[in-house]
């Protein structure tokens, strides 16, 4: 096996967002991973711990369930969608309606 072969373990938002299966906006709005900062100031997302959070989302059988990642976002009892950290209309729904 040549060292072209191997996957690097660090990647850049771009390539994380791909490898989770989404774009970058997407993937910047849901991952809870923190990117880490390497020498010179680049910023990598560790393979190892994006492997951990997808599988956080889909638990075997038995298993805690998984924290609600896009149940930040919850539809109010007045139809209103809001964030759910701190309770106000969030506004890309305001300008969805």
């Amino acid at each position: 096996m040549s060292r072209h072969d191997l996957e690097p373990r660090m990647l850049t938002q771009g390539q994380a967002a791909h490898y989770c299966g989404m774009g970058v906006k997407a993937f910047k709005a849901t991952c809870p991973v923190a990117a880490t900062r390497l020498r010179d100031g680049l910023l990598r997302f560790d393979r190892d711990k994006l492997d951990r959070w997808l599988d956080s989302l889909a638990p075997e059988s038995g298993a805690p369930a998984p924290i609600d990642w896009l149940g930040k976002v919850y539809l109010a009892e007045d139809g209103e969608a809001r964030n759910g950290r701190n309770g106000r209309p969030n506004k890309r729904s305001e300008a969805i309606s």
